[in-house]
């Protein structure tokens, strides 16, 4: 038998798989995230924390609470309460388990995206890392992916291919920009010499 394979159509990709690895991972990684700020928030940014949040928010604050809150998007621009900050956490780490458990729309992403927001835009020192960032960049970029409100593992909805590519994107700057700050900040990585010692040094487990 003849096979005419001019007649064989490439299979269309759907990405179903990626979306839900990638969605039980973002749920892992905000668990953790709000897990240790439900834990860590109060000594840290509360009232008698070591950067406490409501003199930040003083410090900052315009004219307008309007404006002082487009100029730093968060929750706690609103009210700068100690039970909010610990509970607000808690929230967190309950969405977050929902997604890890596979269910997920966008108003779950939006409502844990904006609240990890929160705290990022108030943190001050100890959420001034890098990672901070790139969790709220991608957890933004996973409000795009899945349907308003379907929640089940695989919904209805494909895949949206632009944020397939976007994701792609961040990780090209991620990886490169990686590299890039080692090469600037160091001259041992400069000429490679500093995983001579790295492993050494660094607080790796054994």
């Amino acid at each position: 038998m003849d096979l005419d394979l001019s007649k064989l159509k490439p299979r269309k990709q759907t990405y179903w798989i990626t979306r839900f690895i990638f969605l039980r991972g973002l749920g892992f990684v905000y668990f953790f995230a709000f897990l240790s700020a439900a834990m860590q928030v109060l000594p840290l940014l509360g009232d008698k924390g070591l950067l406490p949040i409501n003199l930040f928010v003083e410090r900052i604050a315009g004219d307008s609470l309007l404006q002082s809150f487009m100029n730093n998007p968060s929750l706690f621009m609103l009210t700068q309460s100690d039970t909010l900050l610990v509970g607000f956490a808690w929230v967190g780490v309950v969405l977050s388990l929902v997604v890890l458990l596979g269910h997920s729309n966008s108003i779950i992403m939006l409502i844990l995206w904006f609240l990890y927001l929160s705290y990022v835009n108030i943190g001050q020192l100890f959420y001034g890392f890098g990672w901070e960032i790139q969790l709220c960049e991608i957890g933004f970029l996973a409000i795009f992916l899945v349907p308003l409100l379907d929640g089940r593992p695989f919904p209805k909805r494909e895949t949206p291919l632009p944020f397939i590519w976007l994701i792609r994107w961040f990780l090209f700057r991620f990886y490169l920009g990686s590299g890039l700050i080692k090469l600037r900040g160091s001259e041992c990585w400069q000429d490679f010499t500093c995983l001579y010692y790295h492993f050494e040094t660094q607080p790796i487990p054994n």
